[in-house]
C-alpha cells in the first residue's frame, strides 16, 4: 500500500494543480442585452463565481505536501486539512454551477474530486512501529 501512496501524492498534486488553473479559466458566457437593446458579451471565471475554491485548492496544494512528510498527529492532522479542503472545494465548484458551465467548468470539478480522491487515499499516514525503507517510524510494538 505504501508504493500506491507515492503514486497518489503527484496525482493529487496535479489534480489540484489542473483545477486551480480552471478556476481561472471562464466557466460560463453568454450575450446579454440591457434595456436599451445593447448587448455585450458577459464571461465569467471560476473565482468570479467562486473565490472559495482557488482558496481551498491553494490550502490543499500546500497541505499535501507538508502532509506527505509529516508523521505522527500532526502528520494526520495536515492529512486531515488536506480532505477536508479538497473535499470543500469539490463541493463549493458544483455548488457554483452556473447555467450554460463551459468545459473548464467540468475540468474543475472533475479535477476537484480526483484530488478530494486522492487525499482520501493518502489520510492514513505512517502508523508508529511500522517500517519505512530506511528504518523504523516509531516504537516498536515490542517496547
Amino acid at each position: 500500500m505504501p508504493e500506491v501512496r507515492r503514486a497518489v501524492l503527484p496525482v493529487t498534486l496535479l489534480a489540484t494543480g489542473l483545477a486551480l488553473l480552471a478556476a481561472g479559466q471562464p466557466w460560463s458566457s453568454g450575450t446579454r442585452v440591457d434595456a436599451a437593446g445593447i448587448a455585450w458579451d458577459e464571461v465569467r471565471t471560476g473565482t468570479d463565481l467562486a473565490p472559495l475554491v482557488t482558496a481551498l485548492l491553494l490550502v490543499v496544494a500546500v497541505a499535501a505536501l507538508a502532509g506527505a512528510r509529516a508523521n505522527g498527529w500532526a502528520g494526520g492532522a495536515v492529512r486531515a486539512l488536506t480532505v477536508l479542503a479538497a473535499a470543500g472545494a469539490a463541493v463549493a465548484t458544483g455548488l457554483a454551477r452556473p447555467a450554460g458551465a463551459t468545459a473548464w467548468f467540468w475540468v474543475c470539478l472533475l479535477a476537484g474530486v480526483v484530488a478530494a480522491v486522492g487525499a482520501l487515499v493518502l489520510l492514513p499516514g505512517a502508523r508508529a512501529g511500522t517500517m519505512a525503507p530506511d528504518g523504523p517510524l516509531g516504537p516498536s510494538p515490542d517496547e
